[in-house]
């Protein structure tokens, strides 16, 4: 009787079409309740195909009804993690300005300000080629992570995931263990970079203050910009950070290029100026006479371009992520530009006499302070981009149901988290008061890897799983990629990672 009535009366099939998807809607949306991130936006992909293959039979007038009706049931683009019973924290918002912004504020953070006095000991013909080909390299490495994600895995939003996809759960886990360490040393490096700038702006007008009292300082100051929790939200401090370390660099530089000589360096120069070996002037390795040592200051230039940890957990919150490669151009021209301009000048005025921390080699007066500042808001933008995917990943392990959800509860649970590691850190920076040593050494044993070895081998793993044999994974990478792929696993992270990590040591451990 009813396919009687449909041949008479489409109009009646296409009510009953409707009231199917809506039981089929409101059925996905229990089920979304039940089911992980990762499934839900398998479903909505799903979903969203078989609509796009059957909405001819609906008019084009009631395609915008049907969108509103089934949209609920599916995950919002702009959400993430549970949002049961409250509001939860937006994501996926970023254009490609704000992670401009973002990529320039979490990778151009303090290392800047010692790499004059790494070239200083490397020479310059090292020092300059090491800040193009470093950025060349971690350009490329970025140009990896953008093409495993949007060719391969366009669900992931980490190393982890990616990990995970290529080589199973337990590789996941022990990338998820390195990522973290990486992150844990990375936030006490800052916190003593910002103790290190909060003396140089306040030290004059504070001068029975010790370091304990400057770090505490710097964790009172941390406290309330650590409870942003997405990179979206995040992305509004980072343009002014951004211009803040610029600015000082500026001033830095114009004070230094003002002083007939370098005498208000000569409480750093107490380190003497490295012996020359044999070869051409612009070529001299020159770091107390050991090629370990040589290696540990070109650790300083990688750290400086390192950040590709945080890159695809950028991509996962852009509205647009296959323009990340773009981004990526950009935000690494501007860094090669500052690092080589910072280098020129710091280091052709100065010498061998650069401090390890520049705005210690400055001329005492308000234009020292105004840098002091610039660098601690800076390096405290940095911290806070740095900790937060570490907090989400502890928060996720111990209370997932509050991970995204602005409550009471979430904001108490992540509220302990930052708490706890400002607590680490405020212990270690009153432990490790050694700053270009540091860098040296977290550069050292996480910027190897995380520039070279991972993006590298996840790149060939995706290929591999996409391709039907190994001829054609060859095939589908390319020669010169093959090339590029090969030198980063086989040659740059055993040699920067050994050879650097040593070098640091030696400097560090006599200390």
């Amino acid at each position: 009787q009813n396919g009687r009535s449909f041949r008479h009366s489409p109009s009646h099939f296409e009510q009953t079409l409707k009231l199917c998807m809506a039981a089929i809607a409101t059925t996905l949306m229990r089920v979304r309740q039940d089911i992980d991130m990762l499934t839900k936006r398998l479903t909505w992909t799903s979903a969203m195909s078989s609509q796009a293959e059957h909405h001819i039979l609906l008019r084009d007038d009631e395609l915008p009804a049907l969108h509103e009706l089934c949209l609920p049931a599916m995950p919002n683009d702009s959400l993430r993690g549970d949002d049961r019973g409250g509001e939860a924290v937006p994501h996926k918002r970023m254009s490609n300005r704000r992670t401009c912004a973002l990529l320039l504020g979490e990778v151009m953070g303090t290392g800047i300000l010692s790499l004059p006095f790494a070239a200083s000991r490397l020479g310059w013909g090292f020092a300059l080629g090491s800040c193009v080909g470093f950025a060349l390299c971690a350009n490329y490495s970025g140009r990896l992570l953008a093409r495993i994600r949007n060719d391969s895995f366009p669900t992931a939003e980490s190393y982890t995931d990616v990990a995970r996809l290529t080589c199973g759960p337990v590789f996941g886990g022990v990338t998820r263990v390195a990522i973290c360490l990486n992150w844990s040393l990375l936030l006490p490096y800052y916190m003593l970079a910002s103790t290190d700038a909060l003396h140089v702006c306040v030290g004059t007008w504070l001068p029975g203050w010790g370091q304990a009292d400057l770090s505490l300082l710097v964790v009172l100051m941390l406290l309330l910009p650590c409870q942003l929790r997405g990179f979206t939200q995040i992305s509004s401090l980072c343009a002014p950070s951004s211009a803040a370390i610029l600015l000082a660099i500026a001033i830095a530089l114009l004070d230094f290029s003002l002083q007939p000589s370098s005498p208000h360096s000569a409480p750093m120069a107490s380190a003497e100026p490295p012996a020359e070996v044999s070869g051409p002037p612009a070529m001299r390795l020159s770091s107390y006479g050991h090629l370990a040592s040589s290696y540990g200051h070109l650790a300083s230039f990688i750290f400086a371009y390192q950040g590709q940890s945080m890159f695809l957990e950028m991509m996962s919150e852009m509205r647009e992520p296959a323009e990340f490669s773009r981004v990526l151009d950009l935000a690494y021209s501007l860094m090669c530009s500052a690092y080589l301009l910072t280098v020129t000048v710091a280091f052709g005025m100065q010498g061998g006499a650069v401090a390890s921390f520049l705005p210690d080699g400055m001329a005492e007066g308000p234009l020292k302070r105004l840098v002091g500042g610039c660098v601690l808001f800076h390096v405290l933008v940095a911290y806070v981009i740095t900790g937060q995917p570490l907090y989400r990943y502890i928060t996720s392990s111990l209370s997932p149901a509050t991970l995204d959800k602005v409550s009471l509860t979430g904001r108490a649970h992540w509220l302990a988290i930052t708490c706890a590691y400002l607590t680490f850190g405020y212990l270690v920076t009153n432990t490790l008061p050694f700053f270009a040593e540091v860098q040296e050494l977290v550069g050292a044993l996480s910027g190897a890897p995380i520039i070279f070895a991972w993006p590298a081998y996840f790149y060939c793993a995706s290929c591999y799983q996409r391709a039907s044999s190994l001829r054609a994974t060859m095939k589908m990478i390319g020669v010169v990629d093959i090339a590029l792929c090969a030198l980063f696993l086989l040659v740059f992270t055993p040699i920067f990672t050994i050879f650097g990590t040593m070098g640091a040591l030696r400097a560090f451990l006599p200390k």
